[in-house]
């Protein structure tokens, strides 16, 4: 079994994006879901712009429209 061991948040941070947004032409290995690609992204910093449907769920929630 491989294990690799980081003590640095930010090379964590950039192993994890390295390895769960997509496959980056061969870097990338496995796929999370929109929402896990937020929470990492919300957390981090790390990533592309806002997402769209990200905001529009915010604001409906805000808003207290969003189904139960």
């Amino acid at each position: 079994m491989l294990c690799q061991v980081e003590l640095n948040r930010e090379e964590i941070d950039e192993i994890l994006y390295r390895r769960h947004t997509g496959s980056q032409s061969g870097v990338g290995q496995s796929k999370w879901d929109d929402r896990m690609k937020a929470n990492f992204v919300g957390r981090t910093g790390k990533g592309s712009g806002n997402s769209v449907a990200d905001e529009v769920e915010a604001r409906l929630e805000q808003a207290n429209l969003l189904p139960t």
